[in-house]
C-alpha cells in the first residue's frame, strides 16, 4: 500500500477518505503517472484565470451579481442565431409517453387565474437590448422566426416572453425564450432525473477488455416541437402590427395595417418550465421504442450501478444527446443505427453522430474505453482550476457565484466522492441570506477552493475497480472508541 502524507490548516478536511480514493488507486498496481493531466493544447483557448471565471460565471463574473439577467449573455448579430430550417415540425403530445400525455392538457397545467396574476403583476420579461432598441432589426428577427415556422399570431397573449441569447461553442448564438411570466401560469413540472458524472463512476465492467462508445445528437431539439395554441399565449413576445407582418387576417377574421397582434411561439420555447420534462419523456419514448436500449439499461441517478459487457449494452439519454456504451463494438453502432433511424422516422433530424470508438468527449465527461476509464474533460479541468485561482485572488463574491462555483466542482468531485469531504464552508458561505449581495470571501473558503482546484486532478473513476463486500464501521467520542466489521 503507498501512502501519502499531507498536511493541511482547514478545519474540516476529512484527509482520510481522500487518501483513501488515491490510495486505492495505486495499490492495484496502476502507474501512478496515469493520472489525467491537462492538455496544453486546451489551455490557449482561456490562458487567464480571469478569462476561465467569466466563462464559467457568465455575465455573473463581475464583482456585483443581478439577479435579473439571464447568464452568458451574447448580443444579437444577424446571421449567427442557429435556427432550424423550418421548426415545429413533430406535435409534441403525440410524441409524449401516455403518463405524460394525460397530463398535457390546459386544465391540468394552467393555475387558475387568482393565483398567478396577483404574481406577474407589473413583472416584465427580459430582451435583447439590440432587439429592444432598434424596431427594424427586431422585426426583421420575427420574420426570420415566422419564415422557419417557430410564430404563430393570436390576438391576445397571457404571459409576456422576452428574446436573448447566449453563445454556443462554435461561435453562433443560441435562441433562448424568456418564459418567466409564463411559466408562473403553469403548474411547476416534476423533478427530471438525468444521469450525473457520479452515475457513470458507478460504471463496472466485466473484463479487461476494452469499451466503445458511440453518441448522435438531436439537432435543435426543443425547436422541433410544436405546442398547441393555449400554450403558445402564455409565450406571446412584443407586440406588432398587422402590417409589419403583412398580414390581412387572423382567423378568418380580416385586419387592419395598424390591428396589434401578438407573436407566440409555436415551437416549444427553451425558456419554458416543462420544455426539459416534455423533451427527455419525448426522446425517451423514441429511444425505447427503437429497441436501443431496455428501461433497465438507460443510465441514470438514483438506480442501481450497471455492468458493462460484450453481451449487452447501456446508455443514456440527455435531452439530446444519446451515448451508447459496450464492450462490443458492434453492438454500440447498432444501437445508435435504431435510435437514429427512429428518431429520423418521427421527424426530428440527428447530427453530429459518432461511430464505435474506444475515446469520446461528452456531456463534459472523457470516456477513456483503452484505460477502463471515466474523467472530466481536459479543458473542462482547466477552465476550472483557472476560474478558481481568479476567484480566490479576487477575495470577494456573492453566494450565488459561489453556488455556481460549487455545482461545478461537485460535477468533478461526484467522479470520486471522497473530494466532496473538503467543502465544508463553501457551502455555508454559499447559502447566507441575500444571495446576489457581494461580501468577503472567508478565509476558510479560500483555502477549500484553493485545495478543490489542486485536487481536480484526481476526479476521474475507474470502471474496473473492485468492489468489496467487507464492510467496516467505526466511531470515537471523549470517552473512547469502536470499531466493527462486518
Amino acid at each position: 500500500m503507498v501512502g501519502v502524507c499531507m498536511r493541511s490548516r482547514l478545519v474540516g478536511l476529512n484527509w482520510s477518505l481522500i487518501l483513501i480514493g488515491v490510495t486505492g488507486v495505486l495499490s492495484r498496481g496502476r502507474n501512478p503517472c496515469a493520472l489525467p493531466v491537462l492538455n496544453a493544447r486546451r489551455r490557449c483557448a482561456l490562458a487567464t484565470p480571469e478569462a476561465a471565471l467569466s466563462s464559467v460565471l457568465g455575465c455573473r463574473a463581475g464583482y456585483s451579481a443581478d439577479a435579473s439577467q439571464p447568464m452568458a449573455l451574447a448580443g444579437y448579430k444577424e446571421g449567427l442565431v442557429a435556427l432550424p430550417d423550418r421548426g415545429a415540425t413533430v406535435c409534441l403530445d403525440d410524441t409524449l409517453s401516455s403518463a405524460a400525455r394525460e397530463m398535457f392538457v390546459a386544465e391540468r397545467l394552467l393555475r387558475p387565474d387568482a393565483e398567478w396574476r396577483l404574481e406577474v403583476a407589473g413583472r416584465r420579461p427580459y430582451w435583447d437590448p439590440v432587439l429592444l432598441e432598434d424596431r427594424c432589426s427586431c422585426i426583421t428577427f420575427i420574420h426570420s422566426l415566422r419564415s422557419r415556422n417557430m410564430l404563430r399570431f393570436r390576438r391576445r397573449r397571457l404571459g409576456h416572453a422576452g428574446i436573448f441569447f447566449v453563445k454556443k461553442k462554435n461561435g453562433g448564438l443560441r435562441l433562448i425564450v424568456d418564459g418567466r411570466i409564463g411559466n408562473c401560469i403553469l403548474v411547476p413540472p416534476p423533478k427530471v432525473h438525468l444521469a450525473s458524472s457520479g452515475t457513470f463512476a458507478e460504471l463496472r465492467v466485466d473484463s479487461a477488455d476494452p469499451f466503445f462508445l458511440s453518441a448522435l445528437d438531436v439537432e435543435n431539439a426543443f425547436h422541433n416541437y410544436e405546442i398547441p395554441e393555449w400554450l403558445s399565449e402564455l409565450y406571446g413576445l412584443n407586440v406588432v402590427t398587422a402590417g409589419e407582418m403583412d398580414i390581412t387576417s387572423l382567423d378568418g377574421v380580416p385586419l387592419r395595417p395598424d390591428t396589434k397582434i401578438y407573436p407566440c411561439m409555436k415551437s416549444l420555447p427553451m425558456g419554458c418550465s416543462w420544455a426539459v420534462e416534455w423533451c427527455q419523456d419525448s426522446h425517451m419514448e423514441l429511444l425505447l421504442a427503437s429497441g436501443a436500449l431496455g428501461p433497465s439499461q438507460v443510465l441514470t441517478d438514483f438506480r442501481p450501478p450497471a455492468r458493462i459487457n460484450k453481451d449487452s449494452t447501456v446508455g443514456t439519454l440527455y435531452l439530446d444527446n444519446e451515448i451508447f456504451i459496450s464492450q462490443s463494438r458492434a453492438r454500440v453502432d447498432d444501437a445508435r443505427d435504431s435510435a437514429a433511424a427512429t428518431l429520423r422516422a418521427a421527424g426530428l433530424p440527428v447530427h453530429e453522430e459518432a461511430d464505435a470508438t474506444t475515446f469520446l468527449i461528452g456531456l463534459g465527461l472523457q470516456f477513456d474505453g483503452e484505460n477502463l476509464r471515466v474523467s472530466i474533460s481536459s479543458e473542462r479541468r482547466w477552465k476550472l482550476r483557472q476560474a478558481l485561482k481568479a476567484l480566490c485572488k479576487r477575495r470577494t463574491a456573492s453566494p450565488r457565484q459561489l453556488q455556481m462555483i460549487l455545482g461545478h466542482i461537485s460535477f468533478a468531485f461526484l467522479l470520486r466522492r471522497p473530494l466532496l469531504s473538503i467543502l465544508v464552508h463553501s457551502f455555508r458561505f454559499a447559502y447566507l441570506e441575500h444571495e446576489f449581495r457581494p461580501r468577503s470571501l472567508w478565509m476558510s473558503v479560500r483555502k477549500e477552493l484553493e485545495v478543490a482546484g489542486s485536487l481536480l486532478t484526481l476526479a476521474f473513476a475507474d470502471l474496473d475497480f473492485q468492489t468489496s463486500v467487507r464492510v467496516g464501521v467505526s466511531d470515537a467520542s471523549k470517552w473512547g472508541w469502536a470499531a466493527h466489521e462486518s
